[in-house]
């Protein structure tokens, strides 16, 4: 099985942590963008990659949600 790899804005917000909780329970590899990313560690783990500008996403990725705003 592969890894789906999810890139997410609004991650740390009420609709977002719950999605990205389900996400990690499937197995998801998940990279967010966030302004505070010791928060992403803090609610994810150290496994969560964390980005604060668009030049340091990933650049491949099987899926990307937005939920910022």
């Amino acid at each position: 099985k592969q890894t789906m790899h999810v890139v997410m804005t609004g991650a740390t917000g009420f609709l977002g942590s719950a999605l990205a909780a389900v996400l990690l329970e499937q197995g998801c590899e998940l990279s967010v963008f966030a302004r505070h990313p010791a928060k992403v560690r803090r609610k994810f783990g150290p496994h969560v990659a964390a980005f604060t500008a668009w030049h340091d996403a990933p650049t491949q990725a099987d899926a990307v949600i937005n939920l910022a705003g």
